[in-house]
């Protein structure tokens, strides 16, 4: 080891670098002392090898420096042609850790060897690396010590991996921009569908495009209310008659109101709302008997003329109970009968022909069913209709221009049962 080591101190082993000279008696020394760590002699023909190869001599003078180049051989070893060059690659030493050394070429230029580098590593691998690579052995027994090499990095390698980078750049790049999508659509979405949702509550439906519908001559009524009861008097539904269905508030403030824009008009025979009889109102000639014989009590009448110059006159009739009431239209009504055989007293209004076939009103409100009869002639068309509720028979009647839809005669019906009820 030691004479290694002074060897590698002395003798690079590297072309164009200068061998510094070494002391023969500081080398002996050293022999000396540690005689079992120097190199291994080449065997002589003496020891009994005559193919031994001797290694080349070399000069040991003081001054002189170690060299590098192989010395020639002597034909007479064995080498007619003279040519053959002496020196071999020393054989590794285990227990050194030496690597071993590739044969130096004449020119004394050594010849590296590199590991292999893998087509799977990555760009960090295909760098420039590093490796370790053996001189050539001195002849006189040293050993050159290894080289650091540089080995240049493999294009194709770093091409691929930067392909491969640049891929999977693009891979989150795409992920990204579709997240964003996805999620600029759904906001987009939310923000269209809620912004539209809002903009519908705000205008009336009759003034939106493509949902009004068609006016069919519907009145605008005020606010409807139920009239207070007198002082002292319970409500119906805990008075001893409410399973007679009677009415305890005045029957003039159940009358419905005229709607918006029309003009009170008189009714005939009428005091403060108040008709004092009613008989006229009917075709039997005996009304006015049927009314004193079921106990008419008083009947209330209103009057207006809309704006589509249609006149509606209501009637409430109110009897002492239910059954009276009930019991007058039949009578009233002479027989004449409905498809539902309920007594069409709209046929025996004063001004219905004979033989008038009445209709039915289903569910005016609850548990109030109406009839009516149409009468057209003389350029107007008249509606009679005529409902039961409680103890009060009610008669609706409506006259105007042939061009008067049935929608406000059927308005009238079913708010004033409203009432009522």
């Amino acid at each position: 080891a030691l004479i290694s080591e002074a060897v590698m101190t002395t003798d690079t082993g590297l072309p164009g670098e200068a061998a510094e000279p070494i002391d023969p008696a500081e080398l002996a020394e050293a022999q000396a002392a540690e005689p079992a760590a120097t190199a291994p002699a080449a065997p002589s023909q003496a020891d009994g090898d005559p193919a031994a190869i001797a290694p080349a001599a070399t000069d040991t003078a003081v001054g002189d420096t170690v060299a590098t180049d192989p010395a020639p051989t002597d034909p007479a070893d064995g080498d007619p042609a003279g040519t053959a060059p002496a020196a071999t690659a020393a054989a590794p030493d285990p227990a050194d850790g030496i690597i071993p050394a590739s044969v130096a070429d004449p020119t004394g230029t050594v010849a590296a060897t590199t590991a292999p580098i893998s087509a799977d590593s990555t760009a960090a691998a295909a760098l420039a690396s590093t490796v370790t690579v053996a001189a050539a052995p001195d002849p006189a027994g040293g050993i050159i010590p290894a080289a650091a090499v540089t080995v240049a990095p493999d294009p194709a390698l770093i091409e691929a991996e930067s392909a491969r980078l640049a891929e999977a750049a693009a891979r989150r790049s795409r992920r990204r921009r579709n997240a964003l999508r996805w999620i600029g659509a759904v906001a987009v979405t939310l923000a269209v569908g809620g912004g539209t949702a809002f903009a519908l509550t705000i205008p009336q439906r009759t003034d939106m495009p493509g949902l009004g519908t068609p006016s069919d001559g519907r009145y605008a009524f005020p606010q409807l209310s139920l009239p207070a009861l007198p002082a002292g008097q319970p409500a119906p539904a805990s008075s001893a008659g409410a399973e007679s269905g009677q009415h305890l508030a005045d029957i003039r403030k159940l009358l419905l109101p005229k709607p918006v824009g029309a003009t009170t008009q008189p009714v005939k025979n009428a005091v403060n709302g108040w008709l004092a009889d009613a008989s006229p109102l009917f075709i039997d000639q005996d009304g006015k008997q049927i009314l004193a014989e079921y106990g008419l009590r008083h009947t209330a009448a209103a009057s207006w003329t809309a704006a589509d110059n249609a006149t509606t006159t209501i009637y409430l009739l109110q009897f002492a109970d239910n059954k009276a009431a009930s019991g007058a239209q039949s009578a009233l009504a002479d027989g004449n009968l409905t498809a539902l055989d309920e007594p069409a007293l709209s046929t025996a209004i004063t001004g219905v022909p004979n033989n008038t076939t009445a209709k039915d009103l289903v569910v005016l409100s609850s548990g109030v069913n109406g009839e009516y009869s149409t009468v057209k002639g003389s350029g107007k068309i008249a509606e009679y209709g005529s409902f039961v509720s409680g103890d009060t028979v009610a008669v609706v009647t409506q006259s105007g221009p042939t061009s008067l839809q049935f929608a406000p005669f059927q308005q009238v019906m079913i708010l004033q049962a409203e009432l009522l009820q």
